[in-house]
């Protein structure tokens, strides 16, 4: 296995069934239930956080967000949902089934999307491609103004992503928009984001697993822990400043994003030469 996109909908070692809101009338309930006993998680994209308790913009802001369902009880009528809580924390907690209904529904009025997806792995065990995965890392830190410049309307990827979030912030403290036109999500590029941006997460698995294979230890897994810790903590801290405005937290986070790219700069190519010595020589031994 090799992911350079953590959206469950470009793994190719999960099975997807996608059903669009608008289709399901009143019958969304018997399929999420459908799904669950079949083995799926429920994955719901398009769904306002004002009705659904426990998340974190309950019945203080609409905000159209995603998720994932992991369990119902129907003595209870609620669902267990795998997202971000009140304390902006990505844990498991219930909420009403009825209220996760009208979430949808309501995120159908408001923005005209909202679907359900079925989802869960295909097969149990999956080789991991070390190969691939090198290749994917030379990838990231080839990535710069350069190949991805300012201004130009088109996703970037890789390590650059830092110096952009990094360039966001500066403009947020130089005033170049209003507090309330934030974008509230922006460190989901550090720590998770579908678009693959910047994978602190899915970059730990990977080096994890490759040192395993290649019996390379843990001496990077185990720094690289610190820099998805500490990019988690910047997430939290944005998130304190999107709920009560703290201008001064900027200019620390600002100056962490730079810190984070270089620590994961400095990581992520010793890790590549590792790899690099290490499936050298297996070559060369299979060959003798």
């Amino acid at each position: 296995v090799y992911i350079n996109n953590s959206s469950y909908w470009y793994n190719p070692h999960l099975e997807r069934i996608c059903i669009p809101i608008r289709f399901l009338g009143n019958s969304i309930h018997e399929v999420i239930h459908r799904f669950l006993l079949d083995g799926f998680y429920v994955a719901f994209e398009g769904a306002d956080d004002y009705y659904i308790d426990g998340k974190s913009w309950h019945k203080e802001r609409h905000f159209i967000h995603d998720g994932l369902i992991c369990g119902y009880d129907d003595i209870e009528k609620t669902y267990s949902i795998r997202a971000y809580d009140k304390s902006w924390l990505y844990r498991t907690f219930k909420t009403p089934q009825n209220s996760f209904g009208k979430a949808c529904k309501v995120a159908l009025k408001t923005v005209n999307y909202s679907r359900i997806c079925g989802v869960r792995v295909l097969q149990d065990n999956v080789e991991i491609n070390e190969k691939q995965i090198l290749n994917g890392l030379i990838e990231y830190l080839d990535s710069d103004f350069e190949k991805y410049p300012p201004y130009v309307p088109e996703t970037a990827f890789g390590i650059v992503v830092h110096d952009y979030v990094a360039i966001y912030l500066y403009k947020q403290l130089s005033g170049a928009f209003p507090y309330e036109k934030i974008d509230k999500r922006i460190f989901c590029a550090i720590t998770c984001t579908p678009n693959a941006l910047f994978l602190t997460g899915v970059q730990a698995f990977q080096i994890f697993a490759v040192e395993n294979k290649l019996c390379l230890g843990n001496a990077v897994s185990s720094q690289y822990a610190k820099v998805v810790k500490d990019a988690e903590t910047m997430r939290m801290l944005y998130a304190s400043h999107v709920l009560k405005r703290r201008d001064s937290i900027l200019i620390k986070l600002k100056e962490g994003v730079i810190s984070l790219k270089e620590k994961e700069r400095h990581l992520l190519g010793m890790f590549i030469e590792d790899m690099k010595g290490k499936m050298s020589y297996e070559t060369v031994d299979k060959n003798i």
